[in-house]
């Protein structure tokens, strides 16, 4: 949803379409390939300068140390991410080996990692949003985006408009 939000606004995101949208995600997973070889070729985001791209936290170790970087990292209850997943995964009739200690284990293990890690890179500028607040405080979390930006040109109404409740299906207290 983030992307979709940027995009409203008049950020430019790339993206290459290739994971189309599904059930599980009707507006699309405004997702680019070359992002999971991040770590074998990172020479792209030099191009990428001005632009929002979708990348998973553990790629970020991958990401060049001359540029510069804003971070919107996205804070959802593991519960509800795991619970997502695991949909995700039936839908697909794909199964997951890992049972949901093992993955929440793994996961807070690696937020921890990943939030030490990004602290200590003098070029991101990191702004932790929580998914939750997205949906039920919007006029807030865009206003959270747009101050973190710095930009005051951005459609703020088409941010909000941009915000879709209806996703939110697996819902935990954060």
């Amino acid at each position: 949803m983030m992307m979709q939000i940027l995009q409203a606004g008049g950020v430019e995101i790339i993206s290459d379409g290739t994971r189309k949208p599904d059930s599980d995600n009707p507006n699309g997973y405004f997702e680019f390939e070359k992002v999971k070889e991040l770590a074998a070729d990172n020479s792209w985001i030099f191009d990428a300068r001005g632009k929002a791209v979708k990348i998973i936290s553990q790629h970020l170790f991958s990401l060049p140390n001359e540029l510069n970087y804003r971070v919107f990292f996205m804070l959802r209850n593991l519960d509800e991410i795991l619970t997502s997943q695991k949909t995700m995964l039936e839908n697909r009739n794909t199964s997951d080996a890992q049972n949901d200690t093992e993955l929440r284990n793994f996961f807070r293990g690696h937020l921890l990692q990943i939030r030490k890690w990004l602290a200590l890179q003098p070029n991101f500028e990191v702004e932790y949003l929580n998914y939750q607040e997205s949906i039920e405080n919007g006029e807030t979390f865009i206003n959270k985006v747009i101050d973190f930006l710095e930009n005051d040109q951005l459609d703020r109404a088409a941010m909000f408009q941009a915000i879709d409740n209806s996703l939110y299906r697996q819902r935990n207290s954060f």
